[in-house]
């Protein structure tokens, strides 16, 4: 219930900062009351953390993009934290770079003010995100050599 609460404040600040204080009040509304909103909360797991962190990770894209650039190692730490909940997640990062790819091709005053700050936001991604796992760590017990191993060499041929 606590991540749903949150989810809708910050759906309020993101929506207040694209469309503006009435849409926001509006769009919060009919959320906290929609059926499906309202099954996600109740439930308690990671898809109302989820909810949370998407439109956490949103906010801060906007924020950085429009604001200040402080926001982007925020965001790597919300995405990269994001992808241990939920596996389809993973699809916001490509929809941030494409965003952000546009909107550096058609404002070059942006992409000078904004590529270190984007540049660090990858970096703290990519650490979050992978820093926690071991993709290559293996369970030392199932390979470890017991005394009941035979090694291939000594086994029988057919020949």
């Amino acid at each position: 219930v606590f991540w749903a609460i949150g989810a809708l404040i910050i759906i309020y600040f993101l929506t207040q900062l694209l469309f503006g204080y009435r849409r926001a009040g509006l769009a919060v509304f009919l959320l906290a009351f929609s059926p499906w909103y309202l099954t996600v909360a109740r439930l308690g797991n990671y898809s109302s953390l989820t909810v949370f962190y998407t439109a956490g990770s949103f906010l801060l894209f906007f924020l950085a993009i429009r604001k200040n650039r402080v926001f982007y190692p925020i965001l790597g730490m919300v995405l990269g934290f994001n992808n241990y909940f939920y596996l389809p997640v993973k699809i916001i990062l490509p929809i941030i770079i494409i965003a952000w790819i546009y909107q550096a091709v058609f404002t070059r005053k942006f992409f000078r003010s904004q590529v270190a700050g984007f540049l660090v936001f990858l970096l703290i991604y990519f650490i979050f995100s992978a820093g926690f796992s071991d993709p290559l760590k293996q369970d030392r017990k199932s390979t470890r050599l017991n005394s009941s191993h035979i090694p291939l060499s000594r086994m029988p041929s057919s020949a």
